[in-house]
């Protein structure tokens, strides 16, 4: 996501864990969202 310039807003982050979560274990889901948040790439946007 972040190599493309295209950073979707928090809603869309939550909705493809949520999605990848259903998918694979919740702790992995979960680990890409706080790799992510530490990255920079998520951000409080409401």
């Amino acid at each position: 996501m972040r190599g493309t310039g295209y950073f979707p807003d928090s809603n869309v982050i939550a909705l493809v864990l949520n999605a990848y979560g259903k998918l694979q274990e919740f702790d992995k889901a979960d680990a890409v969202y706080l790799e992510m948040h530490d990255e920079g790439c998520v951000f409080s946007d409401e």
